[in-house]
């Protein structure tokens, strides 16, 4: 692969009217004046996720606590039990109940699962239409790089599945504010060519703001924070950081993507973990039956 390719996100240099020039640049400088205040709108968490950490904090909570604090939200139970009968927990029998399936995911999986469910809700703003298309391409792209992370962790054995899936369906979720707040703005919003480069520009650093507001561990911030930092190295065993940030590579294999020239070789994250683009199609059909039931939530 060429040696040549960016080994950071890119930073297009578009030539664009005086004015529309002006507009984006107003936006970006609000956004981070607005993270520079804490002032920055965030898709808050819903009131039973609270709840649900609350009785997780308790080491001896039971099952049936468990089950009551996640049945106060029907929709959430229900794509829980879902989850539990999907291809993530295959059993012979199926979970009829919520009970059961707070039994089978296990007090550990739990939170790891919730925060996925509400991560679903995010990208699925059904009363934001105009900015539907861009959360759509966006939900295809976490699920496929949270499919990829989920399948890595399972190759190198030294992190857990549970957490990489949620790691790399997080990743890009900076992306979603940005674009909530673009929609107050109709001249860029219209004009995927800015919005979509302003949006890659912002993600990471309002990504950050926005899982550690939602009180996310932080290695899952650093995710959001860093995972287009192809040049970062850090000693030690792999991190959920460096799943991801190849997942992401993987994720444009073979597309029109200036990440899919990059030179894996001088991607550090990619030697801790013992990958090599040679690795992405068996990794790719690996993580298929996660990206099939993903999609379906």
């Amino acid at each position: 692969m060429a040696s040549t390719a960016p080994l950071s996100a890119p930073s297009p240099q578009l030539e664009i009217a005086p004015e529309l020039k002006r507009i984006a640049s107003r936006f970006v400088s609000d956004i981070h004046e607005d993270l520079a205040k804490d002032k920055l709108i965030f898709p808050s968490v819903p009131s039973v996720v609270v709840k649900i950490r609350k009785v997780m904090e308790d080491p001896d909570a039971s099952v049936n606590e468990i089950t009551r604090a996640i049945s106060l939200d029907p929709a959430l139970s229900a794509k829980l039990l879902k989850v539990a009968n999907s291809v993530f927990y295959a059993n012979a029998s199926p979970c009829r109940d919520l009970r059961s399936a707070v039994i089978r995911l296990g007090a550990d999986a739990i939170e790891h699962v919730v925060m996925l469910l509400v991560v679903a809700r995010v990208f699925a703003v059904g009363e934001r239409r105009r900015i539907q298309p861009y959360l759509a391409r966006l939900w295809r792209h976490s699920v496929l790089v949270a499919s990829i992370s989920e399948r890595l962790a399972d190759r190198i054995g030294q992190l857990e599945a549970d957490v990489a899936l949620l790691a790399g369906l997080v990743h890009d979720l900076g992306k979603v504010p940005v674009l909530v707040r673009a929609e107050k703005v109709p001249q860029l919003l219209t004009r995927r060519e800015i919005i979509e480069p302003l949006t890659l520009a912002l993600h990471c650093k309002v990504g950050r703001a926005m899982l550690a507001a939602w009180r996310f561990p932080p290695e899952l911030v650093a995710v959001a924070d860093a995972h287009e930092d192809f040049t970062r190295a850090s000693d030690g065993p792999a991190e959920y950081l460096d799943l991801v940030m190849v997942a992401n590579l993987m994720s444009y294999a073979g597309t029109s993507h200036p990440y899919a020239a990059v030179d894996w070789a001088e991607v550090p994250a990619a030697r801790k973990l013992g990958v090599d683009a040679h690795a992405v199609d068996e990794v790719l059909e690996g993580a298929r039956p996660t990206e099939n039931a993903l999609s379906s939530i």
